[in-house]
Formats: C-alpha cells, sequence, structure tokens
C-alpha cells in the first residue's frame, strides 16, 4: 500500500509541466544563417538603438495570439552587410518588437552595439526581441564580425555549435 502511494505521488509530481525556459547561447554565426536562410526578408546589421519613446517593460499578460508583446519606436544607427561587409551606413527608424514567451520576456536593448537581423516587410523594419534574443548579440568582437562577412561573402560558414532555435 504505502509503495503504491509513493508511485501515485511520484507519478503525480512527474505529470507537472516543466516552467522553464531553456535558450542556447547567443551565436552570431547562427543568427546570421537563420536570417540568410529564412522565408521573411531580413537585413543583418551591426549598430545601435536610441528609443524614440520612453522604454515601458514588458509584463507577461498583454496577449496577442498567445504572446505577450510590446512595440517600442527606435531609431536604428550602424552599418548593414553587403557584398564588401559591414560598410553601408544606415541611420533608420525602427520598431523594437518585445514578446514573452509565457512568463520570459524579451527587453529593449541597451547595450553600446549588437550584431542584429531586422526584418524588412512592406518598408518598415522590425526587430524583434523575444527572452533567448535568438535574433540579435550583443557586443560583437571584430572577429566574429569577419566571420560573419566571410560567410557572407565567400559561403565559407563555420558551423553552430548548437543548433538553431525556431
Amino acid at each position: 500500500m504505502i509503495k503504491c502511494l509513493a508511485l501515485a505521488a511520484t507519478l503525480l509530481a512527474t505529470a507537472a509541466p516543466a516552467l522553464a525556459l531553456s535558450c542556447l547561447p547567443p551565436d552570431p554565426m547562427r543568427l546570421y544563417t537563420d536570417a540568410r536562410d529564412a522565408a521573411e526578408n531580413f537585413r543583418v546589421i551591426h549598430g545601435r538603438f536610441t528609443p524614440q519613446e520612453p522604454v515601458r517593460r514588458l509584463r507577461p499578460g498583454r496577449t496577442t495570439r498567445g504572446n505577450a508583446e510590446l512595440t517600442i519606436r527606435a531609431n536604428l544607427t550602424g552599418v548593414q552587410l553587403g557584398k564588401g561587409g559591414f560598410t553601408s551606413r544606415i541611420s533608420t527608424p525602427v520598431n523594437v518588437r518585445l514578446v514573452c514567451f509565457a512568463s520570459w520576456c524579451g527587453s529593449f536593448p541597451e547595450a553600446d552595439s549588437y550584431l542584429m537581423a531586422v526584418e524588412e516587410r512592406g518598408g518598415t523594419l522590425t526587430l524583434t526581441v523575444d527572452p533567448c534574443s535568438t535574433k540579435l548579440f550583443a557586443t560583437p568582437s571584430r572577429e566574429q564580425l569577419e566571420a560573419v562577412t566571410l560567410c557572407h561573402s565567400k559561403g565559407r560558414c563555420p558551423a553552430s555549435k548548437t543548433r538553431p532555435i525556431r
């Protein structure tokens, strides 16, 4: 009887869903190859953001299609990836779209520089920031930017050490 109760308690305890978010470590090469291979149109940019309105924190619960989200208007300045590398200067408005997965949320990017995949749709640029930061990489090194440039221009893309997040 005690063994049956212990077994039942163990089964009940393990039947509950795990409530943890598991993210892969940020990887500039995966960011680039995911953007390159996506069905959507992405620009790969090295730059920074200046908010054009007060930055609000996203709280889980404001739902759109099941996930919370918030858009903040910002200005993006930096250089865009092209055939010659990160050479094309850019200064343009961008929507920074913060999203949540369950109770984990993305936050407004505040580092000095980022490598990012910005979606272009209908002439509007949007950076989606999820809790795992799959579309941005903070403070990339010169070597990391050179590796992305080599991958883009010559097709020499070192394999990512982790599998893609989709």
